[in-house]
């Protein structure tokens, strides 16, 4: 029989001692791989982000080493991660939601090059605000992107450095306790270095209390804007519920759709109001009611968990969607919704890059907590396409090749089309052989012009199907 060291059996001798459960030890896993560039070379000294499903960063401290090598050693968990280079590398920084770690994870990173952003952030007077921070979310997809550089300075300046692309920039006062209100800008090319002053308004606040059925206050909970007529998410600064249930939002005068949730885990049904004018300080109690427990998993066509399936809800018989903030799938293919007594249609979208078709429930009664088993079956993946058409080279300072992929030989046709829509150039409409043919393009529409800096789509034509690929002009 062997024996622990003498100085944990002392440790454990006090720790027995003193009345402390000593909890056994959490299973280390790992995450290893290179950071490299869009070159192939070793990025060294880059830093690594954890969050965990419910946003919280975990501390961690590891870096890159000289041959781009790092190692990560981690609980078991589905967790986002965002890898970021030094200030000054030219590369950005990059982000990958929704990893699963149940042992050794080997996860490669490819950095591309980062483009600039340079601005102000000034508040009434043009009194420039120190501490003020952007946050750069995919215009198309509405995912957050890492950015290097996303705080002011002193003096209301930044410099911030992203991957090129199009985005919905949003600016939030530096404090909670700030007089003014968080903006979201309108969706803006990001190719090159480009200036952006921002002013912020003064705030308008929605405050109340947040109760449940019986009148007891719920405490975590969470109060969301969506704009009535366009119902694109609104930012807003938001003190976290107190055990008292008191609520106090700051948010730009206008028309809103508010969203209070209760608290995750809880069996009340979140709930949306109508729309809301707010032009001055509103207050609003609000009160949840129970509901019942959906729960479930979602396979795909083989038993395997499908992770990150999106669930929208909508109440059959009126048509009207319901607020379930907790909808994705987990790692295990697990959701669980709180829904009201009614008859649903529960919508399954699949997560990104999946060719998992929609999945629909229709007729779901819900009159008691009830359990589903959301399967898709063998006919329900979506085509794969069979041709292929690849960036090389992205971004491009004027010029770019593109590298078309076609399984057999046939007619093909492959356009250029500007950032508003209007096709500029054709690249090639004429019969191409099997396999991979190579085209350039100057950078120039059919007329001669040089293309202006900004997102352009391609679009191939072949075999009866239709792929598009985006590149980034610089200028």
């Amino acid at each position: 029989m062997t024996h622990p060291p003498p100085l944990i059996r002392l440790t454990l001798l006090a720790a027995l001692i003193a009345g402390i459960e000593i909890a056994a030890p959490v299973r280390a896993d790992l995450i290893t791989g290179r950071v490299l560039d869009l070159a192939g070379q070793p990025v060294n000294n880059a830093d690594f982000d954890v969050f965990d499903r419910f946003g919280n960063k975990l501390s961690f401290d590891t870096s890159s080493r000289t041959t781009g090598k790092y190692d990560l050693e981690i609980a078991a968990g589905r967790y986002d991660l965002v890898c970021e280079p030094l200030v000054g590398s030219g590369l950005a920084p990059q982000r990958i939601n929704g990893v699963v770690v149940a042992g050794t994870l080997e996860l490669n990173w490819t950095l591309p090059a980062s483009v600039r952003q340079l601005g102000r952030v000034l508040g009434p007077g043009d009194r420039p605000l120190a501490g003020a921070l952007l946050d750069f979310d995919d215009a198309a997809s509405e995912l957050r992107q890492p950015v290097i550089g996303d705080v002011t300075s002193p003096f209301g300046t930044f410099a911030a450095f992203v991957e090129s692309g199009i985005y919905r920039i949003t600016v939030t006062p530096g404090s909670i306790d700030t007089a003014l209100a968080p903006t979201r800008l309108v969706p803006r090319v990001v190719a090159g270095t480009d200036t952006i002053v921002t002013r912020l308004v003064a705030a308008v606040h929605l405050m109340g209390r947040l109760r449940d059925e019986l009148g007891s206050p719920l405490g975590g909970g969470r109060v969301t804007f969506d704009q009535a007529d366009t119902r694109v998410r609104q930012p807003a600064l938001f003190r976290e519920i107190g055990l008292d249930g008191f609520y106090r939002s700051a948010v730009e005068p206008g028309t809103y759709r508010v969203t209070f949730e209760p608290p995750l885990g809880s069996r009340l049904v979140a709930t949306r109001s109508g729309p809301l004018t707010l032009s001055s300080d509103l207050a609003l109690d609000v009160s949840l009611t129970s509901g019942f427990e959906v729960t479930g998993t979602l396979t795909g066509p083989f038993g395997e968990p499908v992770v990150d399936g999106d669930l929208d809800v909508v109440e059959e018989t009126s048509g009207s969607s319901v607020v379930t903030p907790d909808d994705n799938t987990d790692e295990r293919g697990s959701f669980r919704l709180v829904l009201p007594a009614g008859r649903f249609r529960l919508t399954v979208s699949p997560p990104s890059g999946s060719t998992l078709d929609t999945l629909i429930a229709s007729g779901v009664t819900v009159t008691r907590d009830t359990t589903l088993q959301l399967r898709y079956d063998s006919n329900s993946r979506s085509p794969v396409a069979s041709i292929r058409l690849l960036a090389l080279g992205n971004p491009s300072a004027r010029r770019a090749r593109f590298a078309l992929q076609l399984p057999n030989s046939g007619a093909a046709r492959v356009e250029v089309f500007s950032p508003t829509g209007r096709a500029i150039r054709t690249l090639a409409d004429r019969s191409l052989p099997a396999g991979t043919t190579q085209l350039d393009w100057d950078g120039r529409d059919q007329r001669g012009n040089q293309a202006r800096t900004g997102v352009y789509l391609v679009r191939a034509r072949a075999n009866g199907e239709s792929i598009v690929t985006r590149i980034v002009v610089l200028p």
